[in-house]
């Protein structure tokens, strides 16, 4: 069986190098094209699924579209020319509106900005703050100006702030004036106290010694700070000339973004993506969901700091002429489904959690849905009623559930608009186009379908490298060059995926392995919960006991014996949480992702008396 499946694997190397030279060979074709005709690399229909049966966990996602041989930057120049006077971007709070020629002139001006600064290709431009007009455009003025840009977390505090900053060696920060209660301009003098007496530009501080510029959006002055407006409109002629000279001399491979992990354990590490990474990411996306039919309108509920909201959202929304609407700065579950109604929304991002109260806002002021057609849900697990709810309530008929990583630009797996329900609620979907994805054993060989193991993903989405962190960059790529996520899955004979936990989230208990994403699975069948996480604690005679934390639907009296008992007979004893808390919310991440290591504490502090 060993050698059956050696050869397997040198069977599907043999046929990925040929696949390869192929996809070569088409992009250097592509080269010649000029940027209008790349839009008909665009199917314009909804991706159909693909035939595919193997016996063994390896799959590759459809070889077509080709891969876009476009910097970020060149890809704002052929939105313009392809979409003009369409809507490009809503910034509900702020009541602004842009097209594609609007967001095109600004984004030109804010990078000659950069220029005129003195900040040169290659230099790390921080960006600290929510969804804002003023967010989209430094995403993409930030890549014409061949800047790397830093996605800063808006919840950080300070802290964390002076981590990032020294991590990248960040040249300059653009930031919001606050966030919700915070003053950011406050924040940063707590890091460097320079910046009260220095002037724009001029700021030399031993706390943060690569920092050079603050960049304020604001409009009044702060000192030590520029204010947004002023760099937007305050660069020269020759600076504007070398933006149009950047965009034909920036490389597609170089790197365009630096996005840190969540970084549960330790501090956060620096992925690294290229132009190459996000622009094809969300193009495959975008075109897989359908974006290439008409002109969407997003929801974008999800930060624009995190890689959901920034390729997804806003590059796949520059690519596809599609129309980002953000509802509130920072997520609201009321401002989405006002949103949906008065922007005539046709798709709608979230994670799991946004959804929940998405969808709980919407059974209150019961917007008018009917132009909703698809929309994605990621991020985290997404349980199976509520994946029938956003169909059934929303009317996101053609939704898809994605599954990736920061790492991997972020997809990796997306279903199709036509698969059935059971797909749709029971799987992540099928292998992205031009990704390899393959379930390991713990000697790295594949193995059968329906067997779990380690998930790991090759191909053009993986990113570039932890920046400056070579050794986490090795024990994440192996020399193979398959990237290692961490995440437990089974793969079946037509190479859909299935998440069933997280190697670091499994539990023993007492010698069983348990992973808390059945048990959750099982949980949310309860007509009365509306969400469930499960965890393990430490325990003395069984290493780990299991841990259930329930948010019941409002309006239920539930109790823990309740639940027990609906467990019974249904799950393996060894399964039944011992523990279950009602709670009234989970504490998580401001991307919505569950926290659950803070979810541990808490109640190992609990039952020690603490």
């Amino acid at each position: 069986m060993l050698s059956e499946v050696n050869v397997f694997n040198h069977h599907q190397r043999m046929k990925m190098s040929v696949r390869r030279s192929l996809c070569s060979a088409q992009l250097l074709r592509h080269q010649h094209l000029n940027i209008r005709s790349l839009s008909t690399c665009a199917v314009n229909r909804k991706q159909a699924p693909v035939e595919f049966h193997t016996s063994w966990s390896y799959a590759c996602g459809p070889g077509s579209p080709p891969l876009l041989g476009l910097t970020i930057g060149q890809a704002v120049d052929r939105s313009e020319s392809m979409y003009g006077d369409r809507e490009a971007v809503v910034d509900i709070a702020q009541a602004k509106r842009r097209t594609f020629s609007e967001v095109k002139k600004d984004i030109d001006s804010l990078a000659a900005g950069f220029i005129e600064l003195g900040l040169e290709p290659g230099d790390r431009l921080g960006i600290w703050g929510q969804n804002t007009l003023e967010w989209y455009t430094t995403q993409f003025a930030a890549a014409k100006a061949g800047l790397v840009l830093v996605n800063i977390n808006p919840a950080y505090q300070a802290s964390e702030l002076k981590y990032c900053l020294n991590k990248v060696q960040v040249k300059a920060l653009l930031c919001n004036e606050t966030f919700k209660t915070q003053d950011y301009h406050s924040l940063i003098r707590s890091v460097i106290p320079e910046l009260e007496t220095s002037t724009p530009g001029g700021i030399s501080s031993d706390q943060v010694p690569s920092l050079k510029h603050v960049i304020i959006i604001t409009d009044s002055y702060k000192s030590g700070s520029h204010k947004y407006k002023d760099v937007q409109t305050g660069a020269g002629s020759e600076s504007l000339k070398k933006v149009d000279l950047l965009s034909r001399i920036v490389k597609m491979d170089s790197p365009a973004n630096i996005q840190f992990t969540s970084g549960t354990t330790g501090n956060p590490k620096g992925v690294t993506l290229s132009h190459h990474n996000i622009v094809n990411n969300a193009f495959q996306i975008g075109n897989r969901i359908g974006y290439g039919n008409k002109a969407h309108r997003i929801c974008v509920s999800v930060p624009l700091y995190h890689c959901f909201g920034n390729v997804a959202g806003s590059m796949g929304g520059m690519l596809y002429g599609a129309t980002n609407v953000y509802p509130a700065p920072s997520f609201n579950g009321l401002e989405c489904a006002k949103a949906i109604e008065s922007e005539k929304c046709t798709s709608i991002y979230g994670t799991p959690t946004m959804f929940v109260d998405i969808l709980a806002s919407a059974r209150q002021i019961k917007p008018d849905v009917s132009r909703v057609e698809t929309g994605i849900m990621a991020g985290a697990p997404c349980p199976k009623e509520l994946c029938k709810n956003v169909v059934n309530e929303l009317n996101m008929k053609d939704f898809v559930v994605c599954y990736g990583m920061t790492e991997t630009s972020p997809v990796t797996f997306q279903g199709f608009c036509s698969d059935d329900m059971e797909k749709k609620t029971g799987t992540i979907g099928f292998p992205s186009n031009h990704v390899e994805v393959a379930v390991m054993d713990s000697d790295g060989k594949i193995v059968p379908v329906g067997q779990s193991g380690e998930l790991c993903t090759r191909g053009y989405s993986t990113m570039l490298g932890y920046w400056e962190d070579k050794e986490k960059t090795e024990e994440s790529i192996t020399p193979d060059r398959w990237f290692h996520t961490g995440d437990i899955a089974v793969m079946d004979k037509n190479g859909y995926g299935q998440i069933v936990g997280r190697m670091k989230d499994m539990i023993i208990r007492g010698g069983e392995n348990i992973y808390p994403r059945e048990i959750e699975e099982f949980l949310h069948t309860h007509p009365h919960i509306q969400e469930a996480q499960v965890f393990g604690i430490a325990d003395e005679r069984l290493g780990e006991e299991l841990v259930a934390w329930i948010k019941e639907i409002p309006g239920s009296n539930l109790n823990s014996q309740d639940i027990k008992q609906f467990c019974k007979g249904k799950l393996a004893h060894f399964k039944i949480p011992r523990y279950i808390e009602l709670v009234e919310s989970f504490p998580t991440t401001i991307t919505g992702k569950i926290q659950k290591f803070v979810m541990k504490d808490i109640q190992e502090k609990k039952l020690a008396g603490k």
